[in-house]
């Protein structure tokens, strides 16, 4: 409620929109379908961009499996920020001094509710979309 009294929810990712309560839908700035997906998704969102590596896994057969193995890297950054961004406290799994890079996460929140946390979030969506450029390419 906070966030969405704030500012006008802007998702464009078909699959996370659906997920949306019968009282949330109105809330987004677009109505989205299935049909104006590829029309409206933006490639830094972080739904989209976990979805390079479900394409990945269906293209495994005829990709290099490195590039599957750099999709899976650049899901995993990007759940990591939709973690961050979620209302869930998520600080117990928050261990940036992990010895073991497979546990070094950042998990701080990102406060999407505030201004502050909403410029943080871009930046981090600006990252992953610069991230997931070569990859779209290579895919």
């Amino acid at each position: 409620e906070v966030v969405e009294s704030r500012a006008p929810l802007r998702c464009t990712h078909f699959d996370a929109f659906r997920f949306y309560t019968a009282d949330a839908m109105p809330l987004n700035s677009k109505e989205l379908t299935r049909e104006d997906q590829m029309e409206l998704e933006q490639p830094g969102c972080v739904h989209a961009t976990m979805d390079l590596f479900k394409l990945a896994m269906k293209l495994a057969p005829f990709i290099e499996s490195s590039l599957v193995a750099d999709c899976f890297d650049l899901a995993r950054q990007a759940r990591v920020i939709d973690i961050r961004a979620s209302p869930y406290d998520s600080t117990p799994y928050h261990a940036p001094d992990a010895e073991d890079e497979v546990r070094r996460f950042d998990l701080s929140p990102i406060c999407v509710e505030t201004i502050e946390g909403r410029q943080l979030y871009q930046q981090e969506q600006e990252a992953l979309w610069r991230r997931a450029v070569p990859l779209r390419l290579r895919l």
